[in-house]
């Protein structure tokens, strides 16, 4: 899904979507924040209208916001609507009060705090993130210097992510800063990818880095969404370098498996007769990451009961630091053993019928040895042996 992004400097008119500063601004009844209709519908959302229109032209969503200073996640219901009468798309609904956790949370809000806007979904926004920077707060007026600049003096601009994260990283924002869970920082990558995994590192990577605040269920779906796209692409990298091989004077074939049955247990079966390659079977599982090769791999239940129990070798081909122009690659030696172990040390832990559905593997963890690295183009192309 592409990014989405937009910075809005918000008026003391859009302010009045919130309780406080509708009672303290005297700005007007208008009670929501203008979406201009150049940004929304023309860069970010073009079928909008079209689809709008059966539901009246009112799309409601999941809004989560993050007051100014690092404020923890504040998850509402509202709508983004358009009238007849209105130039722009509004983002609507009933005031926005301050959270039982902190009822003054928005009364300090004035003209001229920017909102970075994430929006989700596809083809209509169905959820909404928006980080509220203030000039006022002394952790983020750099942040506030560098926004407005983006904005190149307009009301409401798209962005890129990227550009999102030089000026964030420019501004010097902590990294608890939740206007961080939007732009890509390489650490805040991995802690998200791991996390959507389930992996307990990840999940207190994120805890330590938010200084204990939350963490919104879109940007957690996202960031499942996110690890799904680089498993899939890692699969059509290893599928595309396998159909390169070539056993001299013998025959190979690989069948991607799980491009046609979603919970194999493994990828790959890959068979070789003949030639310099001899005569194998063995199936091999892709574990990929945008990542440095050393984040942890995780592994289901199924896939080592499967490697322990199979006759053939079973082999871990992980992809890393996936980007689009391809990747890097280390095979595994055979699991086979490592999971016959992991296996048997599962069952005697485990109490009755009680099962832990997956495990985080640190790639260095004893029992698993690995090849040399092996560079993998996102196209037809040659690989570096190394």
């Amino acid at each position: 899904m592409p990014e989405r992004l937009a910075l809005k400097r918000l008026t003391a008119s859009d302010l009045t979507l919130f309780a406080g500063p509708f009672r303290k601004l005297n700005a007007g009844n208008q009670k929501s924040i203008n979406l201009n209709r150049d940004v929304l519908v023309d860069i970010l959302y073009p079928a909008l209208p079209v689809h709008a229109a059966s539901v009246n032209n009112e799309i409601p969503l999941s809004l989560t916001v993050y007051a100014p200073g690092g404020s923890p996640a504040h998850r509402v219901a509202r709508k983004i609507i358009k009238h007849a009468a209105y130039k722009n798309w509004r983002l609507n609904g009933e005031f926005i009060h301050g959270p039982d956790w902190n009822p003054s949370l928005y009364d300090s809000l004035q003209a001229g705090v920017i909102a970075v806007m994430s929006f989700h979904g596809d083809p209509l926004p169905t959820a909404l993130e928006i980080v509220l920077v203030s000039p006022t707060e002394a952790t983020e007026a750099l942040l506030h210097t560098g926004l407005s600049a983006l904005l190149q003096g307009r009301s409401m601009r798209s962005i890129s992510a990227d550009q999102l994260a030089a000026v964030a990283a420019e501004a010097g924002v902590p990294t608890a800063h939740p206007v961080r869970l939007l732009a890509p920082d390489p650490n805040l990558t991995s802690n998200l990818e791991d996390a959507a995994l389930g992996g307990l590192r990840g999940q207190q990577q994120l805890k330590s880095r938010l200084g204990g605040g939350r963490l919104s269920p879109e940007a957690l779906a996202k960031a499942k969404q996110a690890a799904s796209t680089t498993g899939q692409d890692g699969e059509q990298l290893i599928d595309a370098y396998l159909g390169r091989l070539a056993n001299l004077g013998g025959t190979w074939s690989h069948d991607w498996v799980a491009a046609t049955n979603a919970i194999a247990p493994f990828d790959f079966q890959c068979t070789s007769r003949g030639g310099e390659m001899g005569d194998q079977d063995f199936r091999l599982d892709v574990k990929t990451t945008k990542g440095p090769f050393d984040n942890d791999i995780h592994i289901s239940l199924g896939e080592i009961g499967e490697a322990a129990s199979g006759a053939a070798p079973y082999f871990l081909f992980r992809v890393y630091e996936l980007n689009e122009e391809g990747g890097k690659l280390r095979r595994s030696d055979d699991i086979r053993d490592f999971a016959r172990s992991l296996l048997a040390s599962h069952d005697s832990a485990m109490p009755g019928r009680v099962k832990a559905d997956s495990f985080s593997v640190p790639v260095n963890t004893a029992g698993l040895g690995w090849g040399e690295e092996i560079a993998l183009a996102s196209e037809s192309g040659e690989e570096d042996d190394g």
